[in-house]
Formats: C-alpha cells, structure tokens, sequence
C-alpha cells in the first residue's frame, strides 16, 4: 500500500501524528481514528508509532516530479509581495512521514522548501490532503474547511466546518518544529490569516463545536517561466462536543484535535 493510500488516525490530545490503522473496542471510547481527505474520502498518511523527530535536510534533495497541472496564484511581480489570502487551499499534515522526510531528512543541515512543494502537488494531482481550507475571493464572509479528521461517527462523512471571523493579522506566534527557510532559501516573510471554525446546523448528536486556524506565509518562488510557487505553513484546534446520544452509543465525548499542517493552492 502506498502512503498516499494508508490510513491516518488521531489522538484526542496533542499534536496529531499517524499511527497504524486497526480500530479496538477501547479506541472509540477515547479516540476517534479518521481517514485523512481526498475527493472520493480516501486516506491519505502514513504510519508512525511516536513523535516524528526533525532532521536537517541537505540543499540538493530532488523531490518528485511535479504535475504539469500546477496549483493557480494570483499574478505576482516579485517575490516580495503580500500573500493573497483567497480561494482554495491544500492543507497536508506537517506530521506525514512521506512530506517531512522530504523537508527535513536524516544527516543535513538544511530545509528543502521546494522539494516539499514538488512532493505535496504528487498528492495534490491525486486529490489526497488532510484538509482543504476556502476562503471568500473577495470581501467579508464566512470559509468552509473540509476534513476526513473531523467526521460524524454516525454518519462517517466530515462535518460541515465553517470559517468564520475570517481576518488578517501583521503576525502569528506559530513555530513549526520542523523550522523555516532562511533568506537564501526562498523565506516568504508576511502577513497571515486567523479564523474561527464551528459546526455549521451541528444536529442533534452534537453539544457543541468550536474551534481555530492559522496560516502565514513560509516560501515563495518565481520561475523563469512566471510561475509561481508558494508554500503556506500553519496550525488548527478544532473541538466536538457529543451529546448523550452519540456518547450512550459508543462514541465517547468528543473529539479535540491539533493538526500542524503546510499548505499550498488549490488546483483550478
């Protein structure tokens, strides 16, 4: 089984990581294992079984080929500009054993941003993520994130998950554990974006939901060609609270997730 076809589970607290994927008795009372998203709901992931340690990465790692179909950016003029922070995106989990290893392998010193991205749109062309995040093209309004890690466990399809409060920030606290590019590698320096996320009609097996996401730029090239490459890093918490009746049937509590994730452009 290819990673891109293994299954991803989760923790009730903590960062998310991936783990194998059988399912025991006592795993729905204190855990909820969840498929990672593409468009026909397969998984997307691999298999962990403990923290994913960084590594540093040398300059000239290779990563997979990328698909002629690029993800769409708004024009750009250099590589200054402020990130855009509209239509769709890409989310993939920093913890994916097959994208971290290729950003920051064994025995280096260095990140391989590009390397990354190249990787990441392999899954893309495939239409596996862990979650896909949209955003109002223009003016005030409410987003929509969508994610095989937040399902109803009664109806085992992904909950409808609305951006709310969506807003720009001059900077954001987050530090992925993996590290940034420097400057000579094509650091994206900018401002970011912040949003609530809630249930949207939650329904009757739901109490409460509630919850956040955060996204900044992290690196940015223009090819000799005029395409543009971007990569987003950021982090999200999202919250279910069940009612009585998911939790008399087996389903536990709730659901508490932190997923750290990259991020590129959606495909038009």
């Amino acid at each position: 089984m290819s990673p891109a076809n293994a299954k991803v589970s989760t923790k009730k607290t903590g960062r998310k990581r991936a783990h194998s994927p059988e399912k025991t008795d006592s795993d729905k009372q204190t855990k909820k294992r969840v498929k990672g998203v593409e468009s026909n709901n397969a998984a997307v992931g691999g298999e962990s079984d403990g923290q994913v340690e960084p590594h540093a990465v040398p300059a000239d790692v290779v990563g997979a080929a990328a698909p002629t179909d690029r993800p769409q950016a708004p024009e750009a003029t250099d590589e200054a500009e402020a990130p855009k922070f509209i239509g769709t995106f890409d989310l993939y989990g920093m913890d994916l054993p097959f994208l971290n290893s290729v950003y920051l392998p064994k025995g280096s010193s260095t990140v391989n941003p590009e390397a990354l991205y190249k990787t990441i749109l392999t899954y893309q062309a495939k239409s596996d993520r862990t979650a896909q995040l949209i955003l109002p093209d223009s003016g005030p309004g409410s987003g929509k994130l969508d994610s095989g890690v937040f399902c109803d466990p009664m109806e085992d399809m992904p909950f409808d998950i609305v951006a709310r409060n969506i807003k720009e920030v001059p900077k954001l606290s987050f530090k992925s554990v993996f590290g940034r590019p420097d400057a000579q590698h094509g650091a994206w320096q900018g401002v970011g974006v912040t949003a609530s996320l809630v249930i949207e009609d939650g329904g009757c097996g739901i109490a409460s939901s509630s919850g956040s996401i955060s996204m900044h730029p992290m690196w940015r090239k223009v090819e000799k060609n005029g395409d543009i490459l971007e990569l987003f890093e950021g982090t999200l918490t999202f919250r279910v609270k069940y009612s009585s009746m998911y939790s008399r049937r087996g389903h536990g509590s709730g659901q508490n997730e932190t997923i750290d994730f990259w991020a590129v452009r959606g495909r038009k």
